[in-house]
């Protein structure tokens, strides 16, 4: 899996067995997507960017995630609650962790591009995923770090079926020289951002032929 050959992979299951001919209809199976989704955006208003004026989006370099996934979760990894959806992540044995970069074209988003495989919770920001994002600010090309954080500063997995929208809502001081001095950094005092993390809607066969990935 890279940035220029993404694969967007769902897995499901019938009720019940059936024979696939060249007749045969599906119905009633929901599916998971395999992978999470990362949006980031200047001044976000749902998936459109408006942009911020003192600030150009360059580039989105995503640290620490997976390079691999299971196509469907493991059974211990699915919620308990008869919720549709998983309650911990499915990591294959084998997996290591990788950086994957982005270019940022518009100058302000990143949308519907990062797709990324689960990766379990880090214990301290040395160990757990993050964005490194680059641009222009003073006419300098700077970086920030941003952290997968809840609202309390927790810490989180990525999970398949999930979005993580980072909405970049000011830029008022110069970040770091390079993107290996942003990855040390602290990003609360550079850059100001809402972190929001939702389990997307589930695929259901009965609902048509577009899938909203």
């Amino acid at each position: 899996m890279t940035p220029t050959t993404p694969i967007y992979l769902c897995a499901g299951e019938t009720k019940n067995t059936k024979v696939i001919t060249g007749n045969t209809t599906l119905d009633g199976i929901t599916l998971l997507r395999a992978l999470a989704r990362i949006d980031v955006g200047c001044a976000l208003s749902g998936e459109i960017a408006n942009g911020l004026g003192n600030f150009t989006m360059k580039s989105v370099t995503v640290y620490r995630v997976n390079n691999k996934g299971y196509v469907a979760p493991l059974a211990t990894s699915l919620n308990t609650d008869g919720s549709i959806g998983v309650k911990d992540v499915s990591i294959p044995g084998g997996s290591t962790v990788q950086n994957i970069p982005y270019s940022v074209g518009d100058g302000k988003s990143l949308i519907r591009t990062v797709y990324v495989a689960e990766t379990a919770v880090g214990t301290t920001k040395d160990n757990t995923v993050c964005l490194i994002i680059g641009g222009t600010y003073s006419s300098k090309t700077t970086y920030y770090r941003v952290d997968l954080k809840t609202s309390t500063g927790a810490y989180v997995p990525v999970k398949r079926n999930c979005r993580y929208v980072v909405n970049i809502t000011g830029v008022s001081v110069v970040g770091y020289d390079n993107e290996a001095e942003a990855l040390k950094g602290d990003k609360s005092v550079q850059i100001n951002t809402q972190v929001t993390i939702t389990d997307a809607k589930t695929v259901s066969a009965t609902t048509g032929p577009t899938i909203t990935l």
